[in-house]
């Protein structure tokens, strides 16, 4: 249950809006991991991925794993395009936000289910799946989660 009095007080502060806006979401994330670790299994490894802005921005995620990370030099100029690839995950950071765009718009066909009662805008989980949590962790570390209005949390090591 969300604590209604730290809201109300949030609302009548003289704080910016901006400011106001993101006490308020720190408050309703709270709350959200209070109500999830409630209601999961204990012991039991979840992914958490949550829209925090209204809708997604799918062209700052793009632009963001587009961008070569600091301080790293082009890694694939000798990469013969046509060859097999040597990994089996997917060759570069925009691969995974193409299957991020497609998880959201079919999330049980991508291993993610909904998770309905939140104040939240959108809330997805997972259980334990490590090609899942390679997946977010790579998207988390990047930025590109960020940039494309969402937040990832995980219950599960990270290796």
């Amino acid at each position: 249950m969300c604590n209604v009095a730290a809201v109300t007080r949030l609302i009548a502060a003289p704080l910016s809006r901006c400011r106001q806006i993101n006490a308020l979401v720190r408050v309703l994330a709270i709350t959200f991991e209070q109500t999830v670790s409630r209601r999961e299994p204990r012991g039991a490894a979840m992914l958490t991925l949550e829209l925090v802005a209204g809708e997604p921005d799918w062209m700052g995620a793009l632009q963001v794993a587009l961008a070569l990370p600091e301080g790293v030099s082009e890694r694939r100029s000798e990469d013969d395009p046509w060859g097999e690839p040597t990994t089996l995950r997917p060759r570069r950071i925009s691969d995974d936000l193409s299957w991020l765009r497609a998880a959201v718009d079919e999330p049980e066909a991508h291993g993610l289910q909904e998770f309905e009662g939140t104040a939240a805008v959108a809330v997805w989980q997972a259980g334990e799946d490590s090609e899942l949590l390679e997946r977010f962790v790579r998207l988390d570390e990047r930025g590109v989660l960020v940039a494309a209005g969402f937040q990832f949390r995980s219950s599960a090591p990270v290796v």
